[in-house]
């Protein structure tokens, strides 16, 4: 019984030494040079603290980000906060985040808005070239090892564009809108507006495969920059559709290694 009462003892006193340790100090043991998302600026502790800037991929994807514990959830073995980021140019967030021992993260009513630029950074895809307002909605998201085993939410962008040349070229508005489908998480996509019709789903198995669908047509009055990506893909199908189908294995958050496309 004494044995025991001193080893709970030693255990508050550390964790009562790492919730008030200053967050520059823990980032600066855990960061290496190859840590993908690099934090600057930090001030306060790793309960309660903030960060001038967070970048990914080379990209600043929030500014002045704070964060406070929620001390309650530590009864349940995992360490929660609620994050927010105020900075302009950046993604605005506000919303959940708690990890556990087995470094499973999750997210819970998390908002996200911005443009697409800083969100295809977080994501490992900083190269894509694309542009829009997003909005992200996430009830929930589970990630093991940084890829997705559970998730609900949505992904709303407006004014999409493509800007691989001189002018960008206006694609439309659309929406993603994700969900679990038996052992599987399926991003629908819809189109809202615009000069080009997309539908279709991207589907997450549960061994990690992926399979994306979609069925691409261009509307009318299309900029004729979009029917020449198009006609890029191959020639339309008997409803004047022109088909993207990808599948492959997902690795990590940011690793995909494609199959060749059928």
């Amino acid at each position: 019984m004494r044995r025991g009462l001193i080893v709970l003892g030693v255990l508050v006193f550390l964790w009562t030494l790492v919730l008030h340790a200053p967050a520059a100090v823990i980032y600066g043991w855990i960061a290496g040079p190859t840590t993908p998302v690099r934090w600057y600026g930090l001030e306060g502790t790793v309960s309660e603290g903030k960060a001038a800037g967070v970048q990914a991929s080379g990209t600043i994807v929030a500014k002045q980000l704070q964060w406070s514990m929620d001390l309650w959830q530590l009864l349940l073995a995992r360490a929660a906060f609620h994050v927010q980021s105020f900075g302009r140019d950046a993604l605005m967030i506000d919303g959940k985040v708690a990890i556990n021992p087995l470094r499973t993260v999750h997210l819970s009513d998390m908002r996200i808005s911005g443009t697409l630029r800083p969100l295809l950074a977080a994501t490992g895809k900083p190269y894509l070239p694309l542009d829009a307002q997003a909005s992200l909605h996430i009830e929930r998201l589970t990630m093991r090892g940084g890829v997705p085993t559970d998730a609900r939410g949505v992904l709303q962008m407006q004014g999409l564009r493509w800007t691989l040349g001189r002018q960008p070229v206006p694609i439309g508005d659309f929406q993603a809108s994700v969900a679990p489908a038996d052992d599987s998480l399926v991003a629908t996509i819809t189109t809202i507006a615009g000069s080009l019709d997309a539908s279709g789903s991207a589907r997450l198995n549960s061994d990690q495969s992926y399979v994306i669908d979609l069925a691409l047509r261009p509307g009318p009055g299309a900029d004729p920059a979009i029917i020449n990506l198009l006609q890029q893909t191959g020639s339309p199908d008997a409803q004047g559709a022109y088909r993207l189908r990808q599948t492959g294995q997902l690795t990590n958050a940011n690793d995909l290694d494609p199959a060749p496309q059928q």
